[in-house]
């Protein structure tokens, strides 16, 4: 009896105390309340045990609840029942984990191809790969209503990248070209000075925004007659520079279509340039309301590699006032106009061969600024080219392509079918400028059209 007083006066300080005490169970009762333990207050308050005490011990409270005998029957039922719902949860949860880790493994692809900026090689010029269409596809689909159908606002909301690589053809101080103008235009940009921005010379090319509009007159035609047909009106200049060159083909398509509501998108690989052009726009959209202009994402970015950032099948034109060339290609150290004459009607066959490798060069040079031009525009849309010089060892300067080199490309590079160009549908006419503008002589213009 002294024994049973002491451990029921233990047991009242227990209960004032709330504390725990081991339970000195046969082990029959041992394993059961250790299973109840652990199953049996979820089940009747809805809450686990906490993991901080230990299976072995329990309060005063829990051990009077286990007093009564529980079957050992009863408690295999609940033991198997939550073994056979465990194993079911984790058979879900085997076959849910890979999806999941697909999504989240897309999704940081996603991101991190936004801010990736991947080089080309020039020797494999070609066109927007398979992947990358796809990759494209899927955030055009993002976009998309209920009913299939683009939502062009959200749609060329895009992201201008943070950071370019360096461009193939910026070497050799090559871009130092364009250093009077930028800084000229730049200065005026900064004190918002742009009333006379078309009255002064741009670009290098040694004439106005004014007298080149007058030259652009001549094939304005292929921008207004699609554009008449067309339910947006987006234009997307290529190597815009300061803008210039497509603000006065938007002013003519006002004065000679009466076409308004031009949105202008672009990009420029000189930094200064991109910053003009913005404030430029900025600018032109409050001081010319009869366009209803639009401005657009005006971005720093390499002609090169536009689908790294720019969505694809998106404008209604995509154009270029002239595409940059590549200077000395092969490294022959003939930049010099006088000198790479010489080679070129050299009798030296290694002097001829090497010409011919360069105009390669150049021919894949341009290839790889015109595949993506061409994966920018959408079906039904077209690609213009402005002022294309003819090949170096024909006119000197720098040099391009001839005028039979586009319909090659369009087969030799799958324009056609890989990019949806309609082959029928190359035009071309010539810049044909007054003599006295030397910069411009012997060059030409292209248009293409993608199919619908």
């Amino acid at each position: 009896m002294a024994s049973n007083n002491n451990r029921n006066n233990a047991d009242d300080k227990m209960d004032e105390d709330d504390g725990m005490i081991p339970l000195e169970l046969n082990d029959e009762e041992d394993d059961i309340l250790e299973i109840q333990g652990l199953l049996g207050d979820s089940d009747r308050d809805g809450s686990w045990i906490s993991s901080s005490r230990s299976p072995q011990f329990a309060t005063r409270k829990t051990r009077r609840r286990t007093t009564a005998r529980i079957s050992t029957f009863s408690l295999r039922k609940k033991f198997l029942g939550l073994l056979v719902m465990g194993t079911l949860s984790m058979f879900l949860g085997y076959i849910l984990m890979p999806k999941k880790a697909s999504e989240n493994k897309e999704n940081s692809n996603h991101t991190s191809n936004k801010d990736k900026q991947p080089s080309h090689d020039i020797t494999s010029p070609l066109v927007t790969s398979a992947e990358t269409e796809t990759e494209t596809s899927t955030e055009i689909t993002s976009q998309t209503s209920e009913e299939n159908t683009v939502d062009p606002a959200a749609f060329l909301d895009y992201i201008c990248p943070t950071n370019i690589g360096i461009a193939i053809n910026d070497r050799d101080g090559f871009f130092e070209w364009y250093d009077d103008d930028t800084a000229q235009h730049a200065l005026k940009a900064n004190n918002s000075e742009f009333e006379g921005f078309l009255d002064e010379e741009y670009g290098s090319w040694g004439i106005t925004p004014n007298e080149r509009k007058a030259l652009n007159a001549n094939w304005i035609h292929w921008y207004g007659d699609h554009l008449l047909h067309s339910e947006s009106r987006t234009i997307y200049e290529s190597a815009c520079g300061t803008g210039l060159t497509l603000f006065i083909i938007i002013q003519l398509l006002y004065e000679q279509y009466d076409i308004t509501g031009i949105e202008a998108f672009g990009n420029e690989y000189i930094a200064e340039d991109v910053v003009t052009a913005n404030r430029y726009y900025d600018w032109a959209v409050e001081h010319y309301p009869e366009l209803d202009l639009r401005k657009g994402r005006i971005c720093r970015g390499d002609s090169t590699n536009l689908t790294s950032f720019v969505p694809t099948n998106a404008f209604d034109i995509v154009m270029t006032g002239s595409i940059d060339v590549i200077d000395d290609p092969l490294h022959l150290g003939v930049s010099d106009g006088e000198e790479h004459r010489r080679w070129c009607t050299s009798k030296s066959k290694v002097k001829q061969t090497s010409m011919k490798e360069e105009q390669k060069e150049i021919n894949r040079w341009f290839a790889l600024w015109a595949s993506q031009m061409i994966s920018l525009v959408k079906s039904g849309g077209i690609v213009i080219i402005e002022a294309n010089s003819k090949p170096r060892c024909e006119v000197g300067a720098w040099g391009g392509v001839s005028k039979e080199w586009w319909a090659q490309a369009i087969q030799e590079y799958e324009w056609d079918t890989q990019l949806g160009i309609d082959s029928a549908s190359l035009d071309i006419i010539d810049f044909d400028p007054p003599t006295h503008y030397n910069g411009l002589q012997d060059r030409y213009n292209v248009k293409m059209t993608k199919r619908k």
